[in-house]
């Protein structure tokens, strides 16, 4: 099997949430995906690397523990934590990696505003050591509650709704960008 330069991984399919349109109930595209026991199982050079799950600041020491697996076998590799879950937990991993993918999903409540109003609050306050890194603020359009997005901190911030898989699928034939790959982990 020929693998692309970039991988998406899942390190947990366990998330809280339930949403609608939840991207690992898109079984077209997730039949795409490699599973992986050890991070050695992945290509031998990749140019950028995604940790996703389900919620992966649901397992933050897994997380960070696969985050500083993936830095020592890829230093030169881009590094991003895509997360929708604010924890604690994550001033320890944002030093691993290059940057933040941060959703506030369709359906989002109190609790969501309040946890990416501490995410700010984390950013903003080491905004001096983190310069480098690249955090993307990702808003679903049927989102109903205030969001006050604090600008000096966000690389990007994209307003949208959230693609179906149809949707993704329409766009290129696996759902997934284009040279990217899918992978499980499902080591301890």
């Amino acid at each position: 099997m020929t693998f692309s330069r970039k991988a998406r991984i899942l390190v947990t399919k366990a998330c809280h949430r339930q949403c609608a349109g939840c991207c690992n109930t898109y079984t077209t595209i997730m039949k795409h995906a490699s599973y992986i026991e050890r991070i050695a199982d992945l290509p031998t050079e990749l140019d950028e690397i995604m940790i996703t799950g389900g919620e992966p600041m649901l397992v933050p020491e897994r997380t960070q523990r696969l985050s500083t697996q993936i830095r020592n076998r890829y230093p030169a590799s881009k590094l991003y934590l895509y997360s929708a879950e604010y924890n604690e937990a994550m001033k320890n991993t944002i030093p691993i990696v290059d940057g933040l993918h941060y959703t506030v999903h369709e359906g989002a409540t109190l609790q969501d505003i309040t946890s990416l109003n501490r995410l700010q609050e984390l950013l903003q306050s080491h905004k001096a050591q983190w310069r480098e890194k690249s955090f993307r603020l990702y808003i679903d359009n049927r989102v109903i509650l205030p969001v006050t997005i604090n600008p000096d901190i966000w690389s990007q911030v994209n307003i949208s709704k959230w693609f179906t898989e149809q949707e993704l699928l329409d766009k290129q034939p696996t759902g997934l960008p284009v040279g990217e790959s899918l992978f499980i982990y499902i080591g301890t």
